[in-house]
């Protein structure tokens, strides 16, 4: 059997991948194997039956490569498996970054009692407008996986559009083009 120890969450979808020639948990000794986050691994000691460690996510800076390296420990990670997080916050990143939703919402919050809130917001609504869309989402490509991700998601959501430019036109508040 083989025993993997857990230093953080991992989604149960990921654990049901195990059969029952592992054993997995965080309470696991002796352990053979070891999946890790974001936990801090460089001031951990290695046991002398660890063969592995996998980081779910991309890079490996929270685990100590070198005394991995001289006891010929394999560490490796899993850049792929948070390209949906990825493609989630950019969407988030590109609305907030072309309407000034933040402030917009610090306002609402300011008239939980206001009788004339419908004509309000009508008045109001100008100061939060922010940047037209110009150009489809789906012109922005790209080879890796959150990438790839996000164009597929983007071509879902026809209605959402973004400059062909570079994001950061939106973000600085420079007019779009093309």
């Amino acid at each position: 059997m083989y025993k993997i120890k857990l230093y953080n969450n991992i989604a149960q979808k990921g654990l049901d991948r195990f059969n029952d020639q592992f054993e997995v948990g965080t309470d696991v000794e002796a352990e053979d194997a070891i999946i890790v986050r974001s936990a801090n691994l460089h001031d951990l000691d290695y046991k002398d039956t660890l063969k592995a460690i996998a980081r779910a996510g991309a890079g490996v800076n929270n685990i100590d490569l070198d005394a991995c390296t001289q006891r010929g420990i394999v560490v490796f990670n899993t850049p792929g498996a948070n390209s949906n997080a990825v493609k989630e916050l950019v969407f988030a990143g590109l609305l907030l970054a072309s309407r000034d939703i933040y402030h917009g919402i610090e306002w609402c919050k300011t008239q939980a009692d206001n009788d004339n809130l419908a004509k309000d917001v009508e008045k109001q609504k100008k100061n939060y407008a922010g940047n037209e869309r110009c150009g489809p989402w789906r012109d922005w490509y790209s080879s890796r996986q959150s990438g790839s991700s996000f164009r597929d998601a983007s071509r879902r959501i026809r209605s959402i559009y973004f400059c062909r430019q570079r994001v950061e036109h939106v973000a600085m508040g420079q007019p779009c083009e093309g």
